[in-house]
C-alpha cells in the first residue's frame, strides 16, 4: 500500500463525515431488513404500506414544539398518514357497519 492509499483509507474510515454516512447506511439497512421481513411474512401490500409510512415520516419533520416554523408541514404529514389509515380501515370493512348490528337474539 502506498502512502497516498494509506492516507485516503485513514481519512475515509476516521472522519466525522464517514462516521455519519456509515450510520445512515446502517439505519437504512435496518429499515430494509424490517421491510423485507414484512414482504416475505405478510406480503407486498403490507411492505408497500410500511415503505409509504417510513417515507412520509422521514420527509415531514415532526415536532412537539408547535411554535416552530416547520410544525405545520409535520402536522400535514401526520394528517396525510391518518387519512391513509382511515381509508384503509374503511375499505377493509367492505361495506359492513362499523360496530355491527346489535340484536337481542345474540
Amino acid at each position: 500500500m502506498g502512502r497516498r492509499t494509506r492516507s485516503a483509507l485513514f481519512q475515509s474510515t476516521n472522519s466525522a463525515e464517514s462516521r455519519d454516512s456509515q450510520n445512515a447506511r446502517s439505519s437504512a439497512s435496518e429499515e430494509n431488513l424490517g421491510t423485507g421481513f414484512l414482504f416475505f411474512r405478510l406480503g407486498l401490500l403490507s411492505a408497500a404500506a410500511a415503505i409509504l409510512c417510513i417515507q412520509i415520516l422521514d420527509h415531514f419533520p415532526i415536532t412537539t414544539q408547535f411554535s416552530a416554523w416547520y410544525s405545520g408541514i409535520g402536522l400535514t404529514g401526520l394528517a396525510l398518514l391518518l387519512t391513509f389509515v382511515l381509508y384503509a380501515f374503511h375499505t377493509s370493512l367492505g361495506g359492513r357497519p362499523l360496530f355491527g348490528r346489535a340484536s337481542l337474539e345474540d
